[in-house]
């Protein structure tokens, strides 16, 4: 199973949600050759329920996972936790909604600690059927490394980011993710970063039947997954796709991209 665990379908957390631009994406998601991925819009993104509402319009949602064509799309959330840091969250579709109704209701002026929204998501989510990552842990502004041991504990594993690809080996080397299981997300939010990083996860094969978050997670916490950049990421990094998302996301939706 080839699958990107980091994926966005808005531009920006305050974009409007736009069905020909997540199709263009999903091409683009088919030609990596790309079997999955995961949508992790952002905690407070207005339009965070449109893309599930347009692709339960356009395919059949089965085993935690919407089928559009031949891709499946699997629900998550991003979620901002205090001091600093992104926190992804992917499960049952009707489980991460009811967890982002319940966070925000708590949260709306400020961020939880990621102790309790280990302890929100365990009261509301079947905690074994949902898989907690933490999110571009070197990204400036971001790093995971400021948390205590028994706080990265909690988490499921860590997030190779494919806009930080140039980093991996950094991130790798760090004491303070040893034991984790680190796997790999595109953080696609406009579709020409798409396929620069993702996840193989060796036993599980999608043409023979639909994995469940409780198969995928399994397969992760067992090491039986590999991740992999693409071939152009040092073009990327270089010239940067991620740029381009940036300036698409100002001249097109005129809002602030600090939300990307």
């Amino acid at each position: 199973m080839f699958i990107d665990f980091h994926y966005h379908s808005l531009i920006t957390t305050a974009a409007d949600f736009d069905p020909m631009l997540f199709t263009k994406s999903l091409s683009r998601v088919r030609r990596c050759g790309l079997e999955a991925i995961c949508l992790c819009e952002h905690l407070g993104a207005p339009r965070y329920n449109d893309p599930y509402e347009w692709l339960g319009s356009v395919g059949a949602y089965d085993n935690d996972a919407y089928h559009y064509q031949d891709i499946l799309v699997y629900a998550g959330i991003e979620v901002n936790i205090a001091p600093r840091g992104h926190i992804v969250i992917i499960g049952n579709r009707e489980q991460i909604v009811a967890l982002r109704s319940v966070v925000l209701g708590k949260y709306q002026n400020g961020d939880p600690i990621l102790g309790r929204l280990i302890e929100i998501t365990n009261e509301v989510c079947e905690r074994k059927d949902v898989l907690v990552i933490g999110a571009h842990p070197a990204r400036p502004g971001f790093e995971l490394e400021r948390l205590s041991h028994e706080e990265l504990s909690l988490l499921d594993a860590i997030d190779l980011n494919g806009k930080d690809i140039l980093r991996w080996e950094e991130i790798k080397s760090r004491p303070d993710y040893e034991g984790l299981p680190m796997i790999s997300g595109s953080d696609t939010h406009y579709f020409s970063s798409c396929g620069n990083a993702f996840t193989i996860l060796e036993n599980l094969n999608v043409r023979r039947n639909t994995p469940g978050i409780r198969q995928i997670k399994a397969e992760v916490l067992a090491g039986n997954y590999h991740v992999r950049k693409s071939l152009w990421h040092r073009w990327m990094n270089r010239h940067s796709a991620w740029k381009k998302e940036k300036l698409v996301a100002k001249l097109s939706m005129n809002v602030p991209f600090a939300a990307l």
